[in-house]
């Protein structure tokens, strides 16, 4: 009776956990995440090359799927993008540079320097083949998290739809990506 019981389990359990991950680039993503209580679902993702190298994985997570930029940036008050670093090319030097780049669009218009600059912050450790970065939006806040632990928090809705925007913007760092973290 036990060895039936355990059986049972067994193949419930496996059966259970078969999409509950999804995998791009050898990274297994979870299909589900809980940010401070609230359950996250894998709205999309992709990986972004630079020079025809795979850099990272991106993926959002939200409460509600959505292929819609302008109401995920603007409206969608409980966001995450999670970058899996995937390559031994992506260095914090270079990932800055691209952060840089992707502010450059919203520096003057939206004054959030010191934020960018306090942003920037996070990356003086040495960045490496197997990190994780989250950038968890909840309200006006934008929590920066590196290999679960928190580095920083800022309060500033502005800071926080600038920094999504590089993914998901009207200038996305990369079209293709957007169009696959938002499930098209």
């Amino acid at each position: 009776m036990k060895t039936i019981f355990i059986f049972t389990f067994t193949v419930f359990s496996t059966l259970f956990s078969l999409g509950q991950t999804t995998e791009i680039s050898n990274v297994t993503l979870q299909n589900y995440i809980n940010v401070h209580g609230k359950k996250m679902e894998l709205n999309g993702a992709g990986v972004r090359t630079k020079y025809f190298l795979p850099m990272y994985v991106s993926s959002l997570y939200l409460q509600d799927k959505s292929s819609n930029p302008n109401d995920v940036l603007y409206n969608v008050k409980h966001k995450v993008v999670q970058l899996d670093i995937i390559s031994d090319f992506v260095t914090k030097e270079r990932i800055e540079e691209t952060v840089k780049e992707g502010f450059e669009y919203f520096r003057n218009s939206l004054e959030i320097d010191d934020e960018i600059n306090m942003f920037l912050g996070v990356f003086k450790d040495e960045v490496v083949n197997g990190d994780k970065f989250q950038f968890v939006a909840e309200d006006t806040l934008c929590r920066i998290i590196k290999n679960n632990n928190e580095l920083l928090v800022i309060d500033n809705i502005n800071f926080q739809k600038a920094l999504f925007s590089i993914w998901l913007g009207n200038k996305p760092i990369n079209d293709d990506l957007k169009e696959e973290m938002l499930g098209k």
